[in-house]
C-alpha cells in the first residue's frame, strides 16, 4: 500500500465532492432553503423528520423564524412547501458529514497499517481543523437569518464560501503534492512569470467570487436586468447613498451588482489574455497547456452565462452553472500556480 497514492485518490475525492457540496448550497442559497432547519444537530441531524408528528414539528420551528412570519406566510407555505426547502439545506448538511467521514477514512487505513507518516498525520489535522471551522462558519452565517432580517448575512455568506475554496483549494494542493511525490511532472513550467502571473489571475477570481458571494446574498442580480447598460445607464443610480461611503461597496446591492459585473470582464480580459500568452509563447507543459485551454474555454463561456443570468432574473439552474464555472476557474489558475512554482 503505497500511502501518498492512496492519500492522493482519496483527497481528489474529497475535492470533488467538496465541489458538489458548494454547487448544492449554491442551490440552496437560490431556492431560500438555508434557514429551512432552525438547528445544528451534527449527529442527530443525519436523518430527516420521520413521521407525521415530526414534519409537524419540525415545520413549527421553522414557522417561528423571521423568514416565515415576514415572507412565506404571506405566500400561504404550507407543510408540501416546506419539506422541498428542507430537503436542499438536509442535503448539503449531509453532504458536507459525508466528506467529513470520507477524509478520515484514508488517514485512519493508514493509521492501522502503521503507514502514517508525521507529515501525513499532520496534513490530515490541517484538513480536519478546516472542515470544522466551515461548518462553525455555516452554523454562525445560518444563525444571521434566525433573528429580525428573513435572511442570513451576506458578509457570513462571503465568509462561508470563501472558507469552502480555501478548504477546496487546500485540499487539492495536498493531493497534487502527495501525486508529485509519487512522480514528478514532466517538463512542468518553471518560468517565474508565468507563475506570477497566475497568481495575479488567482487573486482577481479571489475578488470576483466574493463579490459573486455578496451579490448572492444581498438578492443583488436582479437590481438589473439589461446588459450592458443597467437600466439605460453606464454608471446607474443608488450606487453612493450609504454613508459612509465604503458601505456602499459592501451592503449597496446596486454598487456590489455594478463592481460584480464590471470586474468579471475584468477577469475575462486577463484570463483569455494569460491563456493566450502562456499557450502562444510557449511557457507552459503539455498538461499545463490542457489547462490553459481549460481556462480560455471557461472564461468566455462564464461571461455568457452571466450575462443571461442577469437577463433572466437569476434563475436557479443557470445560476447555479454560473456557481460550478466560477470554481472550474478558480481550479484552473490554482492548477497553473501550482504546477510553475519553483522546485
Amino acid at each position: 500500500m503505497n500511502p501518498n497514492r492512496v492519500l492522493s485518490r482519496w483527497l481528489t475525492v474529497v475535492v470533488l465532492l467538496s465541489l458538489l457540496l458548494v454547487a448544492i448550497g449554491g442551490i440552496t442559497r437560490l431556492t431560500r432553503s438555508g434557514l429551512s432547519i432552525t438547528e445544528w444537530k451534527p449527529v442527530t441531524g443525519v436523518l430527516p423528520p420521520i413521521g407525521e408528528a415530526a414534519w409537524t414539528a419540525e415545520f413549527a420551528k421553522y414557522q417561528a423564524t423571521p423568514e416565515y412570519l415576514k415572507v412565506n406566510k404571506a405566500n400561504g407555505m404550507a407543510l408540501p412547501e416546506f419539506k422541498g426547502i428542507f430537503f436542499w439545506e438536509w442535503l448539503h448538511r449531509l453532504l458536507a458529514r459525508l466528506i467529513g467521514v470520507v477524509l478520515v477514512l484514508p488517514f485512519t487505513v493508514l493509521l492501522f497499517a502503521g503507514k502514517l507518516r508525521k507529515e501525513h498525520a499532520a496534513k490530515g489535522a490541517v484538513l480536519l481543523a478546516l472542515l470544522a471551522f466551515q461548518a462553525l462558519l455555516g452554523w454562525f452565517m445560518v444563525k444571521s437569518g434566525l433573528v429580525e432580517l428573513p435572511r442570513v448575512s451576506h458578509l457570513r455568506l462571503a465568509a462561508h464560501l470563501s472558507a469552502a475554496i480555501l478548504f477546496i483549494t487546500v485540499t487539492w494542493a495536498f493531493a497534487l503534492g502527495f501525486r508529485s511525490e509519487e512522480a514528478a511532472p514532466a517538463n512542468a513550467d518553471r518560468g517565474p512569470a508565468f507563475h506570477r502571473g497566475a497568481l495575479l489571475l488567482l487573486a482577481l477570481f479571489a475578488v470576483q467570487i466574493l463579490y459573486g458571494a455578496f451579490t448572492a446574498g444581498l438578492r443583488a442580480g436582479v437590481v438589473s436586468t439589461t446588459w450592458p447598460l443597467m437600466e439605460g445607464s453606464l454608471i446607474p443610480n443608488g450606487m453612493g447613498w450609504m454613508s459612509p461611503f465604503l458601505r456602499n461597496l459592501f451592503d449597496n446591492p446596486v454598487t456590489v451588482h455594478f463592481i460584480h459585473r464590471t470586474l468579471a470582464l475584468f477577469a475575462v480580459l486577463c484570463a483569455c489574455a494569460f491563456a493566450i500568452w502562456g499557450l502562444r509563447r510557449g511557457l507552459a507543459s503539455r498538461t499545463q497547456r490542457v489547462w490553459l485551454w481549460h481556462l480560455l474555454g471557461l472564461a468566455l463561456l462564464q461571461i455568457a452565462v452571466g450575462v443571461h443570468v442577469v437577463i433572466l432574473r437569476v434563475p436557479v439552474p443557470l445560476a447555479s452553472l454560473h456557481q460550478l464555472i466560477a470554481l472550474g476557474l478558480w481550479m484552473g489558475v490554482f492548477y497553473l500556480g501550482w504546477s510553475s512554482k519553483k522546485a
